[in-house]
């Protein structure tokens, strides 16, 4: 191959036109490049070819480069997002647009894996340390909820509330058992306690369950009252005196203050 300057390309002494001569043996991706002053061949394009910028070659970190028109890399430098010095351990964050710090009431304690606010020596994953410590989970709107679970391996509690228009707990506050999907304990928007029931219609409303000593017993030092005991759902209430196998509810007539004068002068 030959470059003529009266009738251009050629191969072998034959000028090279449209469809003739046929080439072959080309590898796709290779270029014609000169290899030296007076020859020319097909191959890949090699580094020396490409022309040198003012960049020093190396390995940059947080890198700040500037490209040309041409695509190539013009000037290169080490980035600096602002950290000068910093403290293991030390979660940083800005303080400004350009500038990063940390404290040591925003801890990470990367060997254990534990979160430390307002303190550098977390004893749980998430560990909040203060003389006025809260965590504020907010429902943002009026149908959303907040809540906050406890799970094991066995079963999953949590403390659930609703916005006004929730479906399920609008504007009240339940102790809720995933595992069974029942809500516990209940507490509606006025104040009043549910436990077994969330439709509770005085200030404390208790459903019976399955226990075995009725629907609520208040023990004693020596004796102990059980409300709805047994199939018979009877009600004993003690006080150190015999047993009282029942309550009457009928209606005793009334005393009149006759009676009374009578009664007291014995």
């Amino acid at each position: 191959m030959a470059i003529d300057f009266k009738i251009g390309l050629t191969i072998g002494g034959v000028a090279v036109v449209a469809g003739y001569p046929a080439l072959s043996g080309l590898t796709a991706g290779q270029v014609l490049r000169a290899t030296n002053g007076t020859t020319v061949a097909f191959g890949a394009i090699q580094a020396a070819d490409l022309p040198n910028t003012s960049v020093t070659p190396g390995d940059y970190t947080n890198v700040a480069i500037t490209i040309d028109a041409q695509g190539r890399i013009t000037a290169a430098a080490n980035g600096n997002p602002g950290i000068t010095s910093g403290t293991a351990g030390y979660v940083p964050f800005y303080t400004g647009a350009s500038s990063i710090a940390g404290d040591a009431a925003f801890f990470w304690d990367n060997t254990n894996k534990r979160l430390g606010i307002g303190i550098a020596a977390p004893t749980t994953q998430l560990h909040i340390y203060s003389a006025t410590a809260g965590v504020d989970l907010h429902a943002s709107t009026t149908g959303g909820y907040a809540r906050l679970r406890w799970a094991s391996n066995s079963r999953t509690f949590g403390f659930i509330t609703e916005g006004s228009t929730g479906t399920s707990f609008p504007g009240a506050l339940a102790l809720y058992d995933y595992t069974a999907g029942a809500a516990r304990i209940h507490i509606n928007a006025s104040g009043d306690v549910g436990i077994g029931t969330t439709s509770q219609l005085s200030t404390l409303a208790v459903a019976r369950g399955s226990g075995a000593n009725g629907t609520a017993v208040f023990a004693g030092t020596t004796y102990a009252s059980h409300f709805n005991f047994s199939t018979n759902e009877d009600t004993y209430i003690r006080g150190g005196k015999p047993v009282q196998t029942s309550i009457s509810t009928t209606r005793q007539p009334p005393v009149s203050p006759t009676f009374r004068r009578m009664a007291a002068r014995r």
